[in-house]
C-alpha cells in the first residue's frame, strides 16, 4: 500500500496536480484513492497523448465513478492564466474514451457567417478522430443523414454516428463528434456504447409487406383533433396519427410492441408534480379589473369551492393563489390555489385549479407522505373503479364522452412478483364525431395505499370542432403513411423481460429485438382531409433539401449561388434566373434567410408572405414603412443600405461628412448613404466595377447573390 501511495504522489508531482475531487457511484466502501492510482496514471498518460494536452494546462482535477462493475475517470485540465481554456476527458480503466470536451477560454461572438471548413472536410476530421480514440467501433457505425440545410449561425458541425450491426441501425448507441467549422478542430466527442449485447440475426424474419399489414391490423392510425394556436386564436384540425403505446412490429414474431424504454414506478414515497396551469399570469391590477368586468368568482369563492369539493381540512392554509388565462378557451380564466400544512409534524399539501367562471375543479394534486413500510392494497381494477366514480361525481355528463386509454401511461412493473405499485395513473380521453380530442379528458391518479384520488386533471375545449364527414378513412391514411414515410428494420432495446422481477440496477443489459418501425425522418401526422404530412404545429411539412438550380452554369456567380443554397439561402424553384433583375422582395428574402429569420408563411402566398417578411424586417430595423416596395427592382446603393442595417451599423453609417468613398462616381451616391457605401466597401461586401459603383443602377439576381455572399463572408473574417 505504501508503494502505491508513493507512486501516486509522484504522479501528482509530475502532472502538477493542483486540486482533486471524488464522486462515487459505488457505495461498497472501497478506498478509491489507493485502489485506482495505477489505473489513474495510465488513463492520464493516454488522454494526454491522444489529445495533445500540453504542460500549459497546469491545473488538474479528477473524479472517479464506479458503476455496474466498471470504473471511469473524469479528468479535467485548466490553465491558471486563463488563455487555453479547459479540456475534459472521461476514460475507463480499459482505456476507452467515452467523453471529450475542449472549451475556449475566450470564445468569440458568432454571427451569421460562412464556414471555412466544408461539411465533407468535417466528416473526414471526425472519422479520423474516431479511428484514433475508438478504433474498435469505427467499422460498426454509420453517419446519420445530415445532407440537409446548413446553419449560418452555427460555428459547429454536429455529426452523429449510429451503431450498425448486420447492416441494421441500433440508435441507442451513438458516437457524437462536434467539429469547429472555423478551425477544423474537434471540440467535443461523446460515445454511448453498450458492451456484451446480442443482436438477433436478420434471417427468417417477416417481409416488409407482412410487417406493414400487421401494423395496420394491430396498431393502425387514430383519427384525432389537434389544436394550433395562431393569431391569438385556437384552431382545431383533424389528423391521423398513432396515439397508442405500440409503435413497432417484432420482425421475428409479428408481435406489436413498444419501441422505447419502460418506466418503473417505485414502491418508495413519490411526490407528484404540482398541477399549476402553464398559463399567462396576471398582475394584481389585471386580476381586479377582470373580476370586476367579467363577474368571475372571487378569490374567497374559489377557495370555498376547493375546500368543499376536495374536503380540505382546517390544518391546510392557503400559501399561494393567482388568476391565469386559459390559452385553449379564449376569455376563460383559472384560479390556481395551493394549500399547505403549517405544522412541522406532517408534510401535506394540495394544489388545485378552479375554473374562475363555472367553479369546476380543473385539476388538483395532493401530497401525503407515506412511511416506507406502508403497503399498497388496491389493484388496477379497483383503482379504476375509484377513479371513474370520482369523475362521475364531478363531471357525469362529460364522463359519457370519454374512453379509457393507455396512451402515455407509465409502464409499471413492481419490485417483485407480489408487490403492487403505490400509484396508478389512469387516462380517459375525450371522443367527438368519432375522433379523439387530443389533450381533452381526464387524468386521475389513485393512491393504492389509501384508495384516495391524489391527482386529477380535467381539460375540455369549449369551442366548435370541425366535421369529420370529409375525412379520409383509416385505410387511405395508412396507404399515405406507407407511401410518404414507410417502415424500416431497426434494432431496439427491450427491458420488458424484467417486468416482473426485482431490479437492483436500472442499467441492466437489455434484450435486443429486431423490429419494423416507422422511419423517423418525417412526422407521423397526416392531414385527415388532404393527406398532407404535417408538422407538430399543424403546418404542411416541408423537407429541408438543398435546391439545385439548372440554369446557373454560365453565371459568374455560380459558386456563390451554390454555397448560399447549401445554407438554405435560396429562391424557390429549380431556376435561379441569374440575369433577371432582382426585386426588393427577393433580395430581402435572401437577406432574411441569411440572418436565419423565421418566416411562417410559404413564399407562394404572396400577400401573407409579404406581411410576414416585412413585419420581421421592420422589427429587425432593416427596412422602414415608407421604403416597402416588394415588386420594385433594387439598386446597388439600396442593397448596401439594407446590408449595413442588417450588420447593425446604420446609426454610425448615417453620420455625414466623415467618410471617404473611393469610387469614381461617388458624387452619384445619395448623400445619406455614403457612409453605408464606405463601410460596405471597406468590409469587402461591394467592390464596384473598374472603380465605379453605379449606385443608382438596378442589380440582377446573380449580383444580389454575390452581395449576400460577401456579407456572410465578411463576418467570417
Amino acid at each position: 500500500m505504501k508503494r502505491k501511495v508513493a507512486l501516486f504522489m509522484a504522479l501528482v508531482m509530475v502532472l502538477t496536480v493542483v486540486s482533486t475531487g471524488f464522486t462515487f457511484a459505488d457505495y461498497s466502501g472501497k478506498n478509491y484513492s489507493s485502489d485506482y492510482d495505477e489505473d489513474l496514471k495510465v488513463a492520464i498518460v493516454k488522454a494526454k497523448n491522444l489529445f495533445n494536452i500540453t504542460d500549459g494546462y497546469d491545473e488538474f482535477n479528477y473524479n472517479v465513478n464506479s458503476y455496474n462493475g466498471k470504473t471511469e475517470f473524469r479528468l479535467d485540465w485548466n490553465d491558471s492564466d486563463g488563455k487555453l481554456g479547459s479540456i475534459n476527458v472521461t476514460i475507463d480503466t480499459n482505456g476507452k474514451v467515452t467523453d471529450f470536451y475542449q472549451h475556449d477560454a475566450n470564445p468569440e461572438q458568432y454571427g451569421p457567417r460562412l464556414a471555412k471548413f466544408s461539411l465533407n472536410e468535417a466528416k473526414e476530421i471526425a472519422e479520423k478522430f474516431i479511428e484514433k480514440v475508438n478504433p474498435e467501433s469505427k467499422d460498426n457505425i454509420k453517419l446519420e443523414d445530415n445532407e440537409g440545410i446548413l446553419n449560418v449561425n452555427s460555428r459547429y458541425y454536429n455529426l452523429i454516428y449510429i451503431r450498425e450491426e448486420n447492416g441494421i441501425l441500433y440508435s441507442n448507441n451513438t458516437i457524437r463528434v462536434n467539429i469547429d467549422n472555423e478551425s477544423g478542430e474537434v471540440r467535443s466527442y461523446y460515445c454511448n456504447w453498450e458492451d456484451d449485447l446480442k443482436f438477433p440475426s436478420p434471417e427468417k424474419i417477416l417481409t416488409l409487406q407482412g410487417a406493414e399489414k400487421i401494423y395496420k391490423d394491430k396498431i393502425g392510425l387514430q383519427l384525432v383533433y389537434k389544436f394550433n394556436y395562431e393569431d391569438n386564436q385556437v384552431k382545431p384540425y383533424l389528423i391521423y396519427t398513432n396515439l397508442t403505446d405500440k409503435n413497432a412490429i417484432d420482425a421475428k414474431t409479428g408481435e406489436a410492441i413498444t419501441k422505447g424504454n419502460y418506466y418503473r414506478m417505485y414502491a418508495g414515497s413519490e411526490k407528484a408534480v404540482d398541477t399549476v396551469a402553464n398559463q399567462s399570469s396576471l398582475s394584481p391590477a389585471e386580476k381586479a379589473a377582470i373580476e370586476d368586468m367579467s363577474g368571475l368568482l372571487s378569490e374567497k369563492e374559489a377557495q370555498k369551492i376547493a375546500i368543499e369539493e376536495l374536503k380540505i381540512d382546517d390544518s391546510l392554509k392557503v400559501s399561494y393563489i393567482n388568476l391565469f388565462s386559459q390559452w385553449r378557451n379564449k376569455g376563460e380564466f383559472t384560479w390556481s390555489i395551493r394549500f399547505e400544512d403549517d405544522s412541522e409534524k406532517t408534510v401535506r399539501s394540495v394544489s388545485v385549479n378552479v375554473d374562475a367562471r363555472t367553479g369546476e375543479i380543473q385539476s388538483f394534486n395532493k401530497y401525503n407522505k407515506h412511511d416506507e413500510d406502508d403497503k399498497a392494497i388496491y389493484n388496477k381494477e379497483q383503482s379504476m373503479e375509484i377513479a371513474e366514480e370520482f369523475i362521475k361525481n364531478l363531471q357525469s355528463d362529460k364522463f359519457k364522452k370519454v374512453e379509457y386509454v393507455t396512451w402515455q401511461e407509465p409502464r409499471v412493473y413492481p419490485l417483485d412478483n407480489q408487490e403492487l405499485p403505490r400509484q396508478y395513473s389512469l387516462n380517459y380521453q375525450r371522443k367527438a364525431n368519432g375522433a379523439y380530442v387530443y389533450g381533452d379528458g381526464f387524468n386521475v391518479s389513485v393512491d393504492t395505499i389509501t384508495g384516495e384520488v391524489t391527482n386529477y386533471n380535467y381539460t375540455w375545449f369549449k369551442g366548435d370542432l370541425p366535421t369529420t364527414v370529409n375525412a379520409m378513412n383509416m385505410d387511405e391514411a395508412f396507404n399515405t403513411v406507407m407511401k410518404e414515410i414507410g417502415m424500416e428494420l431497426k434494432y431496439i432495446s427491450d427491458y420488458s423481460q424484467n417486468e416482473n422481477i426485482k431490479i437492483e440496477n436500472e442499467s441492466k443489459t437489455p434484450e435486443i429485438k429486431l423490429v419494423y418501425a416507422m422511419k423517423k425522418d418525417k412526422p407521423l401526422t397526416i392531414d385527415a382531409n388532404t393527406g398532407d404530412i404535417l408538422t407538430y404545429n399543424g403546418d404542411v411539412y416541408q423537407e429541408e433539401t438543398v435546391i439545385e438550380y439548372t440554369d446557373i452554369d454560365d453565371s459568374y456567380a455560380k459558386s456563390q449561388i451554390e454555397v448560399l443554397a447549401q445554407y438554405g439561402i435560396s429562391l424557390p424553384g429549380d431556376k435561379f434566373m441569374p440575369k433577371s433583375e432582382i426585386t426588393q422582395r427577393d433580395f430581402l428574402y435572401l437577406l432574411a434567410k441569411a440572418n436565419s429569420y423565421y418566416i411562417a408563411k410559404p413564399y407562394s402566398e404572396e400577400d401573407e408572405f409579404d406581411k410576414a417578411l416585412y413585419d420581421r424586417l421592420k422589427n429587425a430595423g432593416i427596412i422602414k414603412d415608407e421604403e416597402i416596395a416588394p415588386q420594385e427592382t433594387i439598386t446597388n446603393e439600396e442593397a448596401v443600405k439594407f446590408i449595413i442595417r442588417s450588420l447593425g451599423y446604420d446609426k454610425v453609417a448615417s453620420i455625414e461628412g466623415i467618410y471617404v468613398v473611393n469610387f469614381k462616381d461617388a458624387d452619384k451616391i445619395s448623400s445619406e448613404l455614403k457612409g453605408h457605401v464606405a463601410i460596405a466597401n471597406g468590409l469587402g461586401i461591394i467592390n464596384g466595377y473598374d472603380g465605379y459603383l453605379y449606385p443608382q443602377a438596378e442589380i440582377n439576381r446573380e449580383q444580389g447573390a454575390v452581395v449576400i455572399y460577401n456579407y456572410l463572408n465578411s463576418n467570417s473574417k
